[in-house]
């Protein structure tokens, strides 16, 4: 290895560098103007064989160098107004040992994005190394290293490019190939690191469930009862609503039990045609039958056709509104409160544990994660009853670094309603207050609305009733 000062024309960025963004070059640039370049660079020849031969000779070597460690002194030294930088030259290096030099330095100096490092062992890859190899030479679990090549290989390099420089985590990524429909997955990467991620990614993963049983549902259902429209079902006369099923796993079984009735031709359902119609992921599977054959009346049709339209959206935005009460319990249960956002906790859970706000049970499980529920005060079941559990969740938490964490659920739980929303039946708008304050505290300890949760809100969502518009 040789070291000696070479002009900055003859340097060249090595093509494979990993790294593809330099970052802010301007304070290392003026400390290289004050002091120069205080660290070699090391470099390799472009034509290592006519090195060899003119060095060997004890000629100059008139050639180019590509830099293996040192790209950012040699930009900011050219933006220093340098002629000349000190390097190490260096001629064993094959392509992958330069390849894998570049890609500990970057990794050692936490200078590679999860998508940098990902492109480069594609590349150690391609040019022979095995997962276990890099693995070794990172010093990184061989699953990891899977995890970030299988982004490349899943999602495309284009595609990857595009979203560079936003937040994104190895879980956010895990979460998207949950995802079995390429175009959605596709939208969704559009979406991946904004302030609506959150948001998308928890609506299509809970699509994707209700489709699936929706699926299961129909095949409960066909061939037992009938299938008409949605707009069918709506002009039906002297309509008689046997059931309405959510798509959930509970009511999946549910409508197991009703089918089984219909199949049997129990009671009142023996000779009769039953009907079924397939809504949306919120609008669920409805199951009538009709009292009589009575002749459809034109205006009491178009009536009952706008109630029963009223009323799907309104179950669409309730689930909506659903949605993003889970969002908002998935953020709390998350936090562990820092030294800089403690007083925030601490004022908050003053405010709300001293307003005297009523505490649900639904909210008090889902954030402690207590399954099965708690026992009433006049049960005599075996679980536990909120005293109970209060006592022993504080066991557990009080004498650990989590007890600011604990402080904040034990106040949140006081503040939160599983069926907060900001919409009655018509479809209009109206200001919750308490939703309100539960968003602008949550949003001190780090959560972002996404765009429909803003809407939803405050009103602006385009399901709503104007004010001025009639009904729906």
């Amino acid at each position: 290895m040789r070291i000696q000062n070479i002009p900055l024309d003859r340097l060249y960025p090595h093509p494979d560098n990993p790294r593809k963004n330099l970052g802010d070059l301007s304070e290392l640039s003026n400390s290289i103007k004050a002091q120069g370049v205080l660290q070699n660079l090391t470099v390799v020849p472009a034509n290592i064989e006519k090195y060899q031969r003119e060095v060997g000779g004890k000629k100059a070597y008139t050639g180019d160098y590509k830099i293996i460690i040192g790209h950012r002194r040699h930009a900011a030294a050219n933006m220093a107004g340098r002629s000349d930088v000190p390097c190490e030259i260096t001629v064993d290096m094959d392509e992958k040992t330069q390849i894998a030099t570049m890609m500990l330095e970057n990794m050692q100096r936490n200078q590679l994005t999860l998508i940098e490092e990902a492109q480069g062992f594609q590349l150690l890859l391609d040019l022979g190394s095995s997962f276990n190899d890099i693995s070794a030479m990172t010093g990184m679990s061989e699953t990891t290293v899977r995890r970030r090549v299988k982004i490349i290989k899943t999602f495309g390099a284009e595609a990857i490019e595009r979203v560079q420089g936003r937040p994104i985590t190895f879980d956010d990524y895990e979460q998207l190939y949950k995802i079995k429909d390429p175009d959605t997955q596709a939208k969704l990467l559009e979406k991946i690191g904004t302030v609506n991620w959150a948001w998308e990614i928890k609506g299509a993963l809970s699509h994707q469930a209700s489709e699936t049983i929706k699926a299961e549902m129909i095949k409960v259902i066909a061939g037992i009862a009938i299938k008409v429209t949605q707009d069918e079902m709506r002009r039906a006369p002297k309509r008689n609503t046997l059931s309405f099923y959510n798509f959930s796993d509970k009511e999946f079984e549910e409508i197991c039990s009703f089918a089984k009735e219909i199949r049997d031709g129990v009671g009142s359902y023996a000779g009769v045609d039953v009907f079924y119609s397939v809504g949306d992921r919120y609008g669920g599977i409805v199951i009538y039958t009709l009292e009589d054959a009575a002749v459809d009346v034109a205006e009491k049709n178009k009536a009952a056709a706008k109630k029963a339209e009223m009323a799907e959206k309104y179950e669409h935005m309730k689930g909506l509104f659903k949605q993003a009460y889970e969002m908002r319990v998935s953020f709390v249960k998350k936090i562990n409160p820092t030294a800089e956002n403690r007083d925030i906790v601490k004022f908050f859970a003053a405010e709300i544990l001293m307003c005297g706000y009523r505490t649900c049970e639904d909210v008090y499980c889902d954030i402690f994660d207590i399954k099965g529920g708690l026992r009433p005060h006049w049960s005599d079941s075996k679980k536990e009853t909120q005293v109970e559990a209060a006592s022993r969740i504080l066991g557990e938490n009080c004498n650990t670094s989590n007890v600011y964490a604990f402080l904040l659920k034990s106040a949140y739980v006081n503040i939160e309603d599983p069926d907060a929303s900001c919409v009655n039946m018509n479809l209009k708008h109206y200001q919750n207050n308490l939703l309100e304050k539960t968003y602008k505290w949550i949003a001190k300890l780090g959560y972002v609305m996404s765009d429909e949760e803003k809407a939803l809100v405050y009103g602006t969502h385009p399901l709503y009733v104007k004010d001025g518009e009639p009904d729906q």
